[in-house]
C-alpha cells in the first residue's frame, strides 16, 4: 500500500493551549508485507511515514536544483520532502504516537550510557563469548539492584 496525496495528514503542536498546525504531515504505509516478515500469531506491525515540507529559499544565483541538505530529501512535485518513519505495534491513531515517540526520545540512550559507563558494561573482558555473556549479566544484575535500593532506600521512611 501507498501513500496517496489524500492519505497525509496534518500534525498539530500545541502551545500555550492552542492547536498550531506544523510543517509535517503522516501517511500509514505499508513497507514490508506482514505475511511475509512475521509469524501469523506475532503482532502486527505497522509503518507511519513522516513529511517535513523543505523551506525554499533560495540563495541569490543558486538554482533551486543545486540546493543540498545534510539529510536525505524526497522530491514530491513541486515541492521537496524530508522524510521519517515509524515503525511501531501500537495500535493508537497516528499522531498522538507520534508525540509519544517523540517525547520519550533518548531515554534508552540514557539507560545504555549509565549500562556502559557506570556498570562497565562497556568494557568486555574477554574476547571469548561466554565470558562476556557472563559479564553483562553481572552487569545488569548490579544495575537492577542498584535501582531498587535507590527506590527503597532512598525514599524509605
Amino acid at each position: 500500500m501507498e501513500a496517496v496525496e489524500s492519505d497525509w495528514q496534518s500534525i498539530y503542536r500545541e502551545i500555550d493551549g492552542y492547536r498550531m498546525k506544523t510543517n509535517q504531515e503522516w501517511a500509514e504505509v505499508c513497507f514490508i508485507p506482514n505475511a511475509i516478515g512475521h509469524s501469523p500469531d506475532a503482532p502486527v506491525d505497522r509503518y507511519l511515514a513522516i513529511r517535513e515540507v523543505m523551506g525554499s529559499a533560495n540563495l541569490p544565483g543558486m538554482v533551486s536544483s543545486q540546493q543540498t541538505f545534510p539529510f536525505p530529501t524526497l522530491q514530491m512535485s513541486s515541492q521537496r520532502d524530508k522524510v521519517f518513519g515509524l515503525v511501531t505495534n501500537m495500535d493508537w491513531a497516528g499522531e498522538p504516537l507520534i508525540h509519544r515517540q517523540r517525547e520519550r526520545c533518548g531515554k534508552a540512550e540514557e539507560a545504555h550510557s549509565v549500562m556502559k559507563e557506570d556498570f562497565a558494561g562497556g568494557k568486555l573482558p574477554s574476547d571469548d563469548f561466554g565470558e562476556n555473556a557472563a559479564w553483562w549479566r553481572v552487569m545488569i544484575l548490579a544495575m537492577n539492584l542498584n535501582s531498587i535500593m535507590k527506590q527503597v532506600a532512598l525514599f524509605w521512611r
